[in-house]
């Protein structure tokens, strides 16, 4: 994935991007152990609807591709996997995966077609994500997302988080140690 900064051009909607002042180009690799961690931290009483939490940069991903691998080993996991952007899809593991689509069209279809057990989704961030995540929960469907933040309070404070939703919170610690978890977070 290449992320392009420069001067946006379009009347009222970005059409392209012309003086281009940087480039951030991201390699998509899967990293073995990444979520075994968490996976041991945050699903101690069976998997349940988490919530991990970090600023960019910190391994939201990377852990989340690392516990789709660890939970497409038990065949009993029916896992969808909800990758708006494509950097989820790493190694060849037993999952459906609904790629490059909205998350409204992703958890309405994929719920009503794939029958998951579990859906997986990177970066929730817009009031309408939280409400769909609300949605499945509600479907009956285990939930595993990532969202940027600070801390967990933050999140918690936010006008579109929906209390109840999440049984787990996850933060990650950050620099040095990227994919670590530095703070786990039941709620009853």
């Amino acid at each position: 994935r290449i992320g392009i900064s420069g001067q946006c051009v379009g009347n009222g909607e970005v059409v392209t991007l012309k003086n281009i002042t940087s480039l951030n180009i991201r390699i998509p690799h899967e990293v073995i152990g990444a979520g075994a961690e968490l996976f041991k931290k945050a699903f101690i009483n069976g998997i349940q609807n988490t919530l991990i939490i970090s600023p960019p940069g910190y391994g939201k991903t990377t852990v989340l591709k690392d516990i789709i691998r660890i939970l497409s080993e038990d065949i009993n996991n029916n896992i969808l996997v909800i990758d708006d952007r494509g950097e989820l899809k790493t190694g060849n593991y037993p999952c459906d995966y609904i790629r490059y689509s909205t998350k409204l069209y992703a958890y309405n279809y994929g719920i009503r077609s794939m029958s998951p057990s579990i859906i997986i989704a990177d970066e929730l961030s817009e009031k309408e994500d939280f409400i769909f995540t609300e949605r499945a929960v509600n479907s009956g469907v285990k939930v595993i997302a990532t969202c940027h933040g600070n801390d967990i309070a933050e999140i918690k404070r936010k006008d579109y988080y929906k209390s109840g939703v999440f049984n787990v919170f996850c933060l990650l610690d950050g620099n040095k140690n990227r994919g670590k978890v530095k703070k786990v977070e039941f709620n009853d």
